[in-house]
């Protein structure tokens, strides 16, 4: 039996929080939905919905038949094989079995029902994904080992696990190792691997072959089909998921991002291809060694952009020119999106030599619905595996889906098999003309450089590259065209050169006057631990053209160019991040006292003086927060805010009381003043009516957090007393500090999301974050940190639009992220411990960040019980502590972070 839309939402199954979820959903473009056909089975309260009529969805295996799948493939007579885990956080009372398989599901008589279940292999651990060869092997691949599984006598058993691939490492997660696998149509594997957390790391293939690394990105390689003739292909990955070829000969993947870097990608994945990650320089995605989004102005140098962006976690991506879907889906691919419960449909379109895509949603079920792994049918029907609950540890659930076309034949793709003809290093029409193009003389790879397109900049450049244009090469350090000579710096870094000629390009790039190629050399030279440059670099930032990205580069750069660094790095004992770095805070004060350097490089400078602080660095701050240089005094309030002597405090209380600065300034001392030790709030009162409305609003925060106060209680009392029924915005901050909040409230998360889905002051909102009451900034960083509970949100909005930003702050364990699950230890002495699992260690010892912000360690033996919860590690509640018009500016603030 099987129930439409209209019945189950007459039946009462799908409530009214599912549909709106549906209706609001997530995703910028505009897209018209229909309800679409969905097949379940009767007793079902999961209903994802499909946006086209023209496509049906239905469930062909759920648990206790399949339990917790993750990998999908079909082979050529239509049997779905399924990795099942097991293994993936097992907890410990989970009832097994105690590896991972894969069965077989056969629709033996063809009626579209899958009545024969088998099991093909076992004996996997951390199994992550599986695919098909050309010659018709079934590959898996688990976090740290990809194996073969022929059938060669046809039983429907697999005749034994044949390893053929080695990952050598200290990292233990499973996330973060080997992930991903495909073929092209040459035969060739291709493999993706994670960002394994920092650790050193070997991946060895059959005959012995390497790619190794330490603190780089996640990275695809390729070898033959027997793992022989193993090379690095390309990289710059967080966690490239799912790889996969399209019709056109492109391989493709999808890459969930790192914390604070958005929106995760589906990317084009050319040989020699940077895109940008690299894990030596921590979680965030922030440090300006990294990039993600291939922008030529903030990214480095020589970096790809991504085709589009996706929702949080993808997993898998889909060619539709394999199906017999209607035309419209011709060119175009599905993305499975774990955490925002979708599947999106990418419609390609071409730009320069690759291609970009509009993104809409085609299917959307509700929080139980967490679809992975994808696979054609030969009949062109689409299957998908659905974890379905939140939880990454093996929890019992699971299901198989199908996704059917319902048009006639007239209008339908003609299936493409799953490999053509091109292979892997040719992919597409425009990209192959490029390449040959660019190969016939050095005009076309003149002419490739000066392009605006990227992929043809990066066919140019391995060109370059070679041995047989390096007089070409060296012609064009000296052009007169940045684009050439910038040109020329990424080409020989990617040549083979000595150490001494490395040092001397590098050099004479280090005052170029373009601030990008600048960036370029700093870049080289710290990456490749050129320590004997380490007193040249700081001429990089002397012209006068030095860019706020430039003086972070040049930083980063001297805290790691030097030879304690470099030693620690060829040992290789710790992660990557652990690395010893320089202190630079006789670099950070020389430029920050330094007049002749821009006021905004300046400012960066001030901003990274941390306490404790010499009396004389105090006294200059107090000087630049009375100076004129706005920039410069702004970033000294803020530090003056962390210091704890009478004088600072008495400098913020003057500037937060002269009515001839700035308001921005004004209310940033009083930001600072609301965490001052000692503070007397009494002066402040007289700001509640001063003539800047966000000055007066600002001093009602900071007042709140001494409400206590006999006196800043009384004028509290007095201002609700004649001015509650029509409150202005220090009333309804003294109203919420007395818990008296104003009647015109929002009330439920509906009204919260239209309140705060416009407008909004995001200076004020900024200043919300950091304050007291909100505590956002206790767990949360905006400066790229990867110390905090949660993630950095320095360019959250360019991972989740402004709706998703409200329902998250409303409601975090609605939708959030696996990595951000609590999780809960009981100890043997009877502690509970609830946080952040950051890793586990040899022996069952468990790092946690606990949710008071303290890391702490808990011995294998010591661990009595520990079990995820359901719920995210933010707690629930905040817009509790806000005016409404706060919580407006916290949204409206981050939503600005792009």
């Amino acid at each position: 039996m099987s129930l439409s839309i209209g019945d189950l939402l007459r039946a009462g199954f799908v409530g009214a929080g599912v549909m709106m979820r549906w209706w609001l959903g997530i995703g910028a473009c505009c897209f018209l939905w229909w309800f679409a056909g969905v097949s379940v089975a009767a007793d079902s309260t999961t209903l994802p919905m499909v946006a086209d009529p023209d496509l049906r969805l239905t469930l062909i295996a759920s648990d206790p038949d399949i339990v917790t799948p993750i990998g999908l493939a079909i082979d050529a007579s239509g049997r779905l094989f399924v990795l099942e885990s097991h293994t993936h956080e097992a907890a410990a009372d989970y009832p097994g079995p105690d590896s991972d398989r894969i069965k077989v599901f056969a629709d033996e008589d063809g009626d579209g029902d899958y009545e024969s279940v088998t099991i093909f292999a076992d004996g996997l651990v951390q199994g992550l994904t599986i695919a098909f060869s050309p010659a018709g092997d079934l590959y898996a691949v688990c976090a740290r080992s990809v194996y073969r599984l022929p059938d060669r006598d046809g039983d429907g058993r697999c005749d034994g696990l044949q390893r053929i691939i080695d990952v050598k490492t200290k990292g233990r997660y499973s996330h973060n190792a080997l992930l991903g696998i495909t073929f092209d149509a040459d035969g060739n594997l291709f493999l993706s691997r994670g960002n394994l957390g920092g650790q050193a790391y070997r991946v060895v293939g059959s005959d012995g072959t390497e790619v190794r690394g330490y603190g780089d990105g996640g990275n695809i390689m390729r070898s033959d089909a027997d793992g022989g003739r193993l090379i690095e292909y390309a990289t710059g990955f967080w966690n490239p998921f799912g790889i996969k070829f399209d019709g056109n000969g492109r391989l493709l993947c999808v890459d969930n991002d790192p914390d604070a870097r958005g929106p995760n990608r589906l990317i084009h994945v050319v040989r020699g291809g940077d895109y940008g990650y690299r894990s030596l320089h921590g979680g965030s995605g922030t440090h300006p060694y990294q990039g993600w989004d291939g922008d030529p102005l903030s990214d480095p140098p020589g970096t790809l952009p991504y085709i589009s962006g996706t929702g949080e976690a993808p997993c898998d991506l889909l060619d539709l020119s394999r199906t017999n879907f209607p035309t419209k889906y011709r060119d175009s691919l599905l993305v499975s999106v774990w955490t925002e419960n979708t599947i999106e449909w990418h419609q390609m379109r071409p730009k320069g030599i690759s291609v970009t895509a509009d993104v809409d949603r085609l299917i959307q079920g509700d929080t139980d619905f967490r679809p992975v792994a994808f696979d054609v049918g030969p009949g062109g029907d689409v299957f998908f595996t659905d974890w379905v609950q939140v939880d990454y540890p093996n929890h019992g659930r699971g299901r198989i889906w199908r996704l059917s076309s319902t048009r006639t034949e007239t209008d339908a793709i003609s299936p493409r098999p799953m490999l053509d003809s091109r292979s892997s290093d040719n992919a597409g029409d425009r990209f192959r003309q490029a390449a040959e193009s660019i190969a016939e003389s050095n005009q076309g790879i003149i002419d490739a450089l000066g392009t605006e397109d990227p992929f043809q900049n990066h066919l140019g450049v391995m060109q370059l590259a070679s041995p047989e244009n390096s007089a070409l090469r060296q012609k064009l350090v000296a052009s007169s065209d940045p684009k050439l000579r910038l040109a020329s710096l990424l080409a020989s870094r990617r040549a083979t050169l000595s150490p001494d000629q490395a040092m001397r390009i590098v050099d004479g790039f280090l005052t170029d006057t373009s601030p990008i190629i600048r960036r370029a050399a700093l870049i080289w030279a710290g990456e490749d631990r050129l320590v004997e440059l380490q007193d040249r670099i700081e001429g990089s930032i002397r012209p006068a053209n030095t860019t706020p990205v430039l003086m972070e580069t040049y930083l980063a750069t001297a805290e790691i160019l030097t030879s304690e660094f470099s030693e620690a790095f060829e040992h290789r004992v710790v992660k990557a991040k652990q690395l010893p770095k320089k202190d630079v805070g006789t670099l950070v004060r020389r430029i920050a006292w330094d007049s002749s350097i821009q006021p905004a490089v300046r400012a960066i400078a001030i901003r990274r003086l941390q306490p404790p602080l010499t009396d004389s660095t105090a006294d200059r701050l107090i000087q630049t927060a009375h100076s004129t240089d706005h920039l410069a005094a702004m970033a000294a309030i803020g530090v003056l805010g962390k210091l704890t002597n009478p004088r600072s405090r008495e400098c913020l209380i003057t500037v937060a009381m002269d009515a001839s600065r700035s308001s921005e300034l004004r209310c940033e001392a009083l930001l600072m003043l609301a965490s001052a030790p000692e503070l007397d709030p009494r002066p402040l009162l007289s700001l509640l009516d001063d003539a800047q409305p966000s000055v007066a609003e600002e001093a009602a925060r900071t007042l709140r957090s001494f409400v206590a106060d006999p006196i800043v209680r009384a004028a509290a009392e007095r201002r609700l007393e004649t001015s509650l029924t029509s409150p202005d915005a220090v009333t309804r901050h003294f109203a919420m500090a007395l818990g008296r909040p104003a009647d015109d409230r929002p009330e439920k998360h509906d009204d919260w999301l239209r309140y705060a889905s416009s407008g909004g002051d995001p200076a004020a909102g900024r200043r919300v974050f950091l304050s007291n009451h909100a505590t956002c900034a206790k767990c949360h960083s905006l400066s790229g940190r990867d110390d905090t509970l949660g993630p950095d949100l320095s360019r959250i909005a360019l991972s989740v639009d402004r709706s998703q930003l409200i329902r998250s702050v409303l409601n975090p364990s609605a939708d959030f992220a696996p990595q951000y699950q609590a999780w809960t230890i009981l100890t043997a002495d009877g502690q509970v411990v609830t946080g952040l699992q950051i890793d586990q260690k040899a022996g069952g010892a468990i790092e946690i960040m606990s949710t008071d912000g303290v890391m702490r360690r808990i011995e294998g033996e010591d661990v009595e019980d520990y079990q995820a919860s359901r719920r995210s590690v933010m707690p629930s509640g905040l817009e509790q502590n806000l005016t409404a018009t706060e919580f407006r500016d916290l949204i409206a603030f981050l939503a600005s972070r792009k």
